[in-house]
């Protein structure tokens, strides 16, 4: 059994629009805010990509030195990982340009190359472990004296971008509870 749901990039526009002032810290010694979503695109087979306004700060040589960004391109990566406790949509981030206010872009391309960094050291990623959400087991009614119940168990998961959508399948695998056999 399979279940496809499809993101659109109306849907996801909404939910990024919800997601939006978002703060990440990097490390222990810096942050950015993400707000002001601006641009959404989908990349067909690899992501979202998302232009907004951001703001922040990181500290050099013991001074928090705060940064303004006119325009932050980030790209949501979308996978489907296999992870100790159960199967998970995980979407990872990594900044793709910035215009940072008063920064030269060489500067400017060495600090997105930090952030990066940080951003993959500190698993910072937005993580649904599907699996453990979607499976079940159901109660079957008393009156059906030999069954007991249904379970849903999801398996795996695909993920597929096109330029118009995100398409998420979750394969299913079904069983049936029964009672004890009575002894002859």
């Amino acid at each position: 059994m399979r279940l496809e749901a499809t993101l659109t990039q109306n849907d996801l526009q909404r939910l990024v629009a919800e997601l939006t002032p978002v703060t990440i810290l990097l490390g222990q010694k810096g942050k950015l805010t993400l707000s002001e979503p601006s641009g959404l695109e989908l990349v067909a087979g690899v992501g979202l990509r998302v232009v907004c306004h951001a703001h922040g700060s990181w500290e050099v040589l013991g001074v928090s030195v705060p940064i303004t960004l006119k325009s932050l391109a980030v790209l949501l990566e979308p996978s489907v990982e296999t992870r100790p406790d159960g199967d998970a949509l995980v979407f990872k981030l990594k900044v793709e340009s910035a215009d940072i206010v008063m920064v030269p872009n060489v500067l400017g391309d060495r600090i997105v190359e930090l952030v990066n960094a940080e951003l993959a050291e500190n698993h910072v990623e937005l993580a649904w472990r599907f699996a453990k959400t979607l499976s079940h087991v159901f109660s079957l009614p008393a009156s059906l004296e030999n069954l007991t119940s249904i379970a849903l168990t999801a398996k795996s998961g695909t993920l597929r971008v096109t330029e118009a959508a995100l398409l998420f399948t979750v394969t299913f695998e079904t069983g049936v509870g029964r009672q004890p056999a009575a002894a002859p």
